[in-house]
């Protein structure tokens, strides 16, 4: 009897998703593009096939009925991400976010800015300083780089919180609603 199918990403479908999160929309032959400049090369069929996968499972859509196809993210990087981390916390760490910091941390020891983010983020200082401001501009270089930890992407080039997406200033939104 076949397995059935896995809900979760293989380590292939999360490289094609991370094309799609770094580039949009795009054709498989783009994916596949994208990926042989990164240095990796695979075969249209493989790509096209991953893609398929991808649309099946929910994680991209189609975006046109004409060919070449194109397809764009379903779920976005944050909402995959965490679930992949809560899934990771739950099942290997038995639900406890301080093993899984605890295993980070004997990884690799924290620079003293990473420390001060952890810090600033444990206290509510940063995020309080975050609170309200999210239609204000410019940002202080803190608060690009707690941006930048919490949304897992460069933030270096952001001074206006207007130049965020729908998804990250509700994701933003969520964490500060949460510290407080």
């Amino acid at each position: 009897m076949a397995r059935p199918k896995a809900k979760e990403l293989t380590e292939r479908e999360l490289e094609i998703m991370q094309v799609f999160w770094d580039h949009g929309e795009q054709t498989p032959q783009d994916v596949r593009d994208r990926l042989a400049e990164a240095g990796r090369d695979l075969a249209y069929t493989t790509v096209a096939t991953l893609v398929r996968i991808l649309l099946e499972k929910g994680f991209v859509r189609q975006t046109c009925d004409e060919r070449p196809f194109r397809y764009e993210p379903a779920r976005s990087f944050e909402e995959v991400s965490g679930n992949l981390v809560k899934d990771m916390v739950r099942r290997v760490f038995r639900g406890s976010v301080t093993k899984l910091l605890v295993s980070l941390l004997e990884q690799a020891p924290l620079t003293t800015k990473e420390r001060d983010i952890l810090e600033s983020i444990g206290d509510g200082s940063a995020m309080k300083g975050l609170q309200g401001r999210l239609d204000e501009e410019p940002l202080t270089q803190s608060e690009r780089e707690l941006l930048n930890c919490v949304l897992g992407k460069s933030t270096e080039n952001l001074s206006d919180p207007k130049q965020l997406s729908q998804a990250e200033r509700e994701t933003l939104q969520r964490i500060l609603d949460e510290q407080q």
